[in-house]
C-alpha cells in the first residue's frame, strides 16, 4: 500500500472545491460583501469595524446623558409650571404657566 494512492492530491481538491463553488456561489454574509461606496463606508463605519467595548461604553454613556438631560429640563418645567410660548415677533420665551379660572 502506497500513501501516494490512498491521500488525494492537492490539485484535485483545488479543483473539486473550484467546480463547487462555481455552481454554489456561496459568499459569507454580511455587510463587508456589499458593494458600496467609499462615502457610504465612511459615514456608518460602525457597519464594517469589530466591536469595540470601549467605544460602546461612551456611546451609551453620551445617550443616557442625552436622554438623562431631556428627562431633566421636563421635570424642571413641570416643576415651576412654565411652558415655552411663541411671541408676536416668532422668538420663543418661557412663561409661567396661569390658571383661566383665576
Amino acid at each position: 500500500m502506497s500513501s501516494e494512492g490512498d491521500a488525494p492530491k492537492p490539485k484535485d481538491t483545488a479543483s473539486k472545491s473550484s467546480k463547487l463553488k462555481g455552481l454554489f456561489e456561496i459568499q459569507e454574509p454580511g455587510w463587508k460583501q456589499i458593494k458600496t461606496t467609499s462615502v457610504f463606508r465612511a459615514v456608518n463605519f460602525e457597519l464594517y469595524t469589530r466591536p469595540n467595548k470601549v467605544a460602546m461604553v461612551f456611546g451609551v454613556t453620551a445617550f443616557l446623558s442625552c436622554v438623562g438631560y431631556m428627562v431633566y429640563i421636563n421635570y424642571q418645567d413641570r416643576k415651576n409650571h412654565t411652558y415655552a410660548a411663541m411671541n408676536t415677533d416668532g422668538t420663543l420665551t418661557t412663561r409661567p404657566k396661569i390658571s383661566r379660572w383665576d
